[in-house]
């Protein structure tokens, strides 16, 4: 939740729906998130290059955010 909560603070539109891997193969940039890993970002599938095959700017903003988030999150 916490990616949702920061894409919101930085006014970036979010949609969360199901997705083929074959969409996922045509997306520009992706970004995998989960408990343990902040948003991870994601530069091929079964092979197929995502993108330009490097972390692209909303994945790496999105990390920005959350470590931001987490480190606000953590201090005493």
């Amino acid at each position: 939740r916490v990616i949702l909560e920061v894409a919101a603070e930085a006014q970036m539109a979010v949609v969360e729906r199901p997705f083929t891997p074959e969409e996922a193969k045509q997306a520009r940039e992706a970004f995998i998130s989960s408990a343990a890993n902040a948003a991870t970002p994601i530069t091929a599938i079964d092979g197929a290059r995502i993108g330009d095959g490097r972390p692209g700017p909303v994945s790496r903003r999105i990390a920005e955010l959350y470590l931001t988030q987490s480190a606000l999150k953590a201090a005493p």
